[in-house]
C-alpha cells in the first residue's frame, strides 16, 4: 500500500483503532424508538434537569399529535426508569445513547436511542452526497432529506435504505429499520476535505468489519440554473454519466410538498444517480421557493409546476452533450398530473415515467379517496373517518366557492389537535390562506386530453400497498385516456407489497412507516431499466 494511501486509511480508521467514547449525559434528546422491523413506533424522547431533577417529554410524531408528559422518572446509575401515557420505558445508558425496553399493552418491547448532538451542518453533509462502490457490483448512496441536515443511505441492488443518526457531524449510524438506532446495522464516517471540498472516501462499519468506500466515477453532478416561462430562475444537479455523449437525459418532477433536488428521503437524488449509472443524463432541480430556486410553490398552480419541467426539457435540449430526441420525464405522486402538461408543451419527449400517481382522477376525488384510505390503514373506524371526511368536504366546498367558513371552522375546532386532521388533511389553512387558491384551481385539472394526444412511450407504476391510492381507480381512467390517443407503448403495472413511495410495507399507512427497511425488491431497476431499454 502507497504510504499515502495508508495515511488516509489511518484516519479514516482512527475511531476504530480507540476506545469507545464514554456513555452520554443523561439530558438531551434522543431520537430511536422500540420494536423492530415490520413493527417500530417511532419515538423522541426529551430529557433535560432543573435543581438536579430530570423531567422530560416523548413525541412519536407518526403515531400521535403532540407530546407525553414523563411521569414516575428514576434515575440508578446508568438506569433510568419512567413512563408515559401507560408506557414503561427501562433503559439503560450506552455509548451512543439508551437501550432497554418499553413494556406497552401488547407486551414489552425491545428499545434503542441515539443521542442527538443537533443535526449535522448541511453543507457538510452535501460534500459528501453520491454514490460509493461497495464491492461485489453493490453501490451505497447517502443523501441529505431535501437540503437540510437528515441524512440518508440507499443501498443497491438490495434496496436498503434508512436514516442515518449522526453521532456527530462525522460519525453515524443506522439500525435495521427507517428509523430503528438499534441494534446497529451499520457505522458509517469520513473525515472532512481540505478547503470544504468534495468528500471522495468513507469509511464504513458493517458486518464486523471496517471498508474504505470509494466514490464511484461513473458519472459527475453539475449545477445548472435555468428560467421558467414566467421568468422565475430555477436551481438544480444535471447527473451527467461518464463520457462525451451525447446522452439521453430525463427530467424528475417533483410530488407534493416542499422538495429540493435530492427530494424527500433522498429518493430523487437517489433515483437521478441511478438514471446516470445507466448511461441516461438525470437533471433534478429543487422546486420553486426551496433549495437555490426562487418562487414560492405554495403559491404556484400546476400551470407553474408544468412550466417549470417543460423548461427543464428546454435546457437539455439545447446542450451539446445531451441528445435532444431522446428526452423523458420521470415522476411520483402529484407528478402525475404534472408530467402529462409538461410533455404537452416540449413536443418530442420520447418517454413518461409515472409513479403512484392519481391522475387522470380530478384532485378532489383523489384527496377525498386518499383520506379514507390512509385512515383504514392506520386503523381508524368508520365513525371517525365519517367525520373526517365532513371537514374535507366542507374545506373543498368553501375553497371553491368561498361560502359557509363559519361551519368548517366549527367542525374543525373540537379535533383540532387530532392526528388525522394534522396529518391526513394537513390541519386547516387560515380563512385568507394561499392554500384556498391553490385547492380550487387544482380542482379544476383534467390531463386526460395531455395524456390522449401524447405520441411516446409510458410507463405507470402503482403499489398494492398504496395507503393513498387503490390502483384500480387510476389504472381504468389511464386506459381510457390513452385508449384514443396515439401513445406507442403503456407500461401498467402494480408492485406488490410497494408502498406510495415504493417502500417494501404491509398497509402502506403511516404507522408503519418507520418500520420500513427498504424498498420493494427491484424497484430502482424496473425504472431505470425500462427508461434505458426507450432512451438509449
Amino acid at each position: 500500500m502507497k504510504a499515502a494511501a495508508f495515511a488516509v486509511l489511518l484516519a479514516l480508521s482512527g475511531a476504530s483503532a480507540r476506545s469507545e467514547p464514554p456513555p452520554p449525559p443523561m439530558t438531551g434528546f434522543y431520537g430511536g424508538g422500540y420494536g423492530g422491523p415490520g413493527a417500530f413506533t417511532y419515538t423522541q424522547i426529551e430529557l433535560g434537569e432543573q435543581a438536579g431533577v430530570l423531567a422530560g417529554r416523548v413525541y412519536q410524531p407518526n403515531d400521535r399529535a403532540g407530546s407525553l408528559p414523563i411521569a414516575g422518572l428514576r434515575r440508578d446509575g446508568p438506569r433510568l426508569r419512567f413512563t408515559a401515557d401507560g408506557l414503561g420505558f427501562d433503559l439503560r445508558r450506552t455509548a451512543t445513547g439508551y437501550a432497554g425496553t418499553v413494556a406497552t399493552p401488547g407486551g414489552p418491547r425491545p428499545a434503542w436511542f441515539a443521542l442527538r448532538p443537533g443535526s449535522a451542518p448541511a453543507a457538510l453533509l452535501a460534500t459528501v452526497e453520491g454514490s460509493y462502490d461497495s464491492g461485489g457490483g453493490r453501490v451505497l448512496s447517502l443523501s441529505r432529506n431535501n437540503d437540510g441536515g437528515g441524512f440518508w443511505y440507499l443501498e443497491r441492488p438490495s434496496g436498503r435504505t434508512g436514516f442515518l443518526f449522526n453521532l456527530s457531524d462525522r460519525e453515524f449510524l443506522a439500525g435495521p429499520c427507517l428509523y430503528c438506532a438499534g441494534p446497529e446495522r451499520l457505522r458509517l464516517s469520513f473525515v472532512p476535505a481540505p478547503g470544504g471540498g468534495r468528500v471522495d472516501q468513507v469509511r464504513l462499519r458493517q458486518d464486523g468489519r471496517d471498508r474504505i468506500l470509494r466514490r464511484l466515477t461513473s458519472f459527475r453532478e453539475e449545477e445548472i440554473r435555468f428560467g421558467s416561462r414566467d421568468g422565475t430562475r430555477l436551481a438544480g444537479s444535471l447527473f451527467l454519466p461518464a463520457g462525451p455523449g451525447p446522452h439521453p437525459a430525463i427530467v424528475l418532477v417533483h410530488g407534493s410538498g416542499a422538495q429540493t433536488r435530492n427530494g424527500f428521503y433522498g429518493h430523487i437524488r437517489f433515483l437521478a444517480e441511478a438514471y446516470a449509472r445507466a448511461g441516461i443524463a438525470a437533471l433534478a432541480y429543487d422546486k420553486r421557493g426551496t433549495g437555490a430556486s426562487e418562487g414560492d410553490w405554495g403559491r404556484t398552480g400546476f400551470d407553474g409546476l408544468a412550466d417549470d419541467a417543460a423548461a427543464a426539457l428546454r435546457l437539455l435540449a439545447a446542450r451539446a452533450d445531451i441528445r435532444a430526441d431522446r428526452l423523458g420525464l420521470s415522476g411520483a405522486s402529484q407528478a402525475g398530473w404534472i408530467v402529462p402538461m409538461a410533455a404537452s408543451r416540449h413536443p418530442g419527449v420520447r418517454i413518461l415515467q409515472i409513479r403512484s400517481g392519481s391522475a387522470p382522477m380530478g384532485v378532489e376525488e383523489s384527496e377525498r379517496r386518499r383520506l379514507v384510505r390512509q385512515m383504514r390503514a392506520d386503523g381508524y373506524g368508520e365513525e371517525e373517518i365519517a367525520r373526517a371526511m365532513r371537514i374535507r368536504v366542507l374545506m373543498d366546498n368553501y375553497a371553491q366557492t368561498g361560502a359557509h367558513w363559519p361551519a368548517l371552522a366549527a367542525a374543525a375546532e373540537p379535533v383540532k389537535d387530532e392526528f388525522w386532521l394534522q396529518r391526513y388533511i394537513g390541519a386547516l389553512p387560515g380563512r385568507e390562506d394561499s392554500d384556498w387558491a391553490w385547492l380550487r384551481e387544482a380542482f379544476g385539472f383534467d390531463v386526460t386530453p395531455d395524456l390522449a394526444a401524447y405520441r411516446g412511450r409510458v410507463q405507470i407504476l402503482y403499489g398494492g400497498s398504496d395507503a393513498l391510492i387503490d390502483p384500480a381507480v387510476p389504472i381504468a381512467l389511464v386506459r381510457r385516456a390513452l385508449a384514443p390517443g396515439v401513445a406507442r407503448e403503456a407500461d401498467i403495472a402494480v408492485l406488490p407489497r410497494a408502498t406510495h413511495n415504493g417502500f417494501d410495507g404491509r398497509t402502506g399507512g403511516e404507522h408503519e412507516f418507520a418500520g420500513y427497511s427498504g424498498f420493494v425488491p427491484g424497484y430502482f431497476e424496473r425504472i431505470v431499466n425500462w427508461a434505458a431499454a426507450h432512451l438509449r
